[in-house]
């Protein structure tokens, strides 16, 4: 029986990277930006490379590349021409908070990553997913083998194809966050560091009147200093706008 032919076009990896930088590394090439800026409104800064790591795949021939963090606070992959490369998204864990480095409908609710978000802190940790497939144009054999000829520079950070990733750490799997699991995540105490920190964002992101109080309780029960603060400040500013709303009702029943 002829079952016809069937071809394989194409074979694509996610890969889920972790990137702990210290924040004194590459502070002062910020500031110095910054400072420039400010010192000169009509030159336009053009946006540098900050910080660099190399990544090789071992059991992918030709799989390099290298993460590099700009002055924007954006985050760029490069890598052997014999693949394509493309950042899915990216986020910063600064101390108990998450922040948007590129941007993906599942964590739209992050704040972008600010340089004010960095002050006081001494290290942030850059998590990321690539999606490395063929590449976007075909090449000839002597092109496919520049290999480690065009080695990036760079420290290098030596991965393997398959990890065992124990409950405990983060594997790059973002879920689509409802108030019901967010807040179950936080309660459970086999949930990853970084999956309660953006559960707890997207708490902070969709609290509302009818909520508040049960988001209040679980940042209680754990102890969320940063989520009790928002729940405070969101109690605050409810009481604020009942007051002046109250205070509007009399002015006009008193004017009738």
């Amino acid at each position: 029986m002829n079952m016809g032919c069937l071809t394989v076009n194409s074979i694509r990896k996610y890969i889920g990277l972790q990137w702990n930088l210290k924040v004194k590394d590459f502070l002062p090439e910020l500031l110095q930006d910054t400072t420039s800026e400010n010192s000169d409104s009509l030159l336009e800064i053009p946006e540098k490379t900050i910080g660099k790591i190399q990544c090789r795949i071992k059991s992918l021939d030709n799989l390099i590349f290298s993460l590099e963090l700009t002055s924007e606070l954006n985050l760029f992959v490069k890598g052997h021409r014999s693949w394509s490369y493309e950042i899915i998204y990216a986020f910063a864990v600064v101390k108990d908070r998450a922040f948007l480095v590129k941007y993906y409908d599942k964590i739209q609710f992050l704040l972008n990553l600010k340089l004010s978000h960095l002050d006081s802190a001494e290290e942030v940790t850059f998590h990321c997913m690539i999606l490395v497939g063929p590449p976007l144009v075909d090449l000839n054999p002597a092109e496919a083998d520049l290999g480690n000829d065009e080695a990036i520079e760079g420290p290098v950070c030596v991965k393997v194809e398959e990890i065992e990733h124990p409950l405990c750490k983060f594997d790059g799997e973002i879920p689509d966050f409802t108030i019901d699991n967010a807040t179950e995540l936080i309660a459970n105490e086999s949930t990853n560091s970084v999956l309660k920190i953006l559960a707890m964002e997207y708490l902070m992101k969709n609290t509302e009147a009818d909520n508040v109080s049960n988001i209040l309780k679980i940042a209680v029960d754990e102890d969320l200093k940063s989520l009790m603060k928002h729940c405070s400040e969101f109690l605050s500013e409810c009481i604020i706008r009942r007051s002046r709303k109250s205070s509007t009702g009399s002015s006009t029943a008193s004017s009738n």
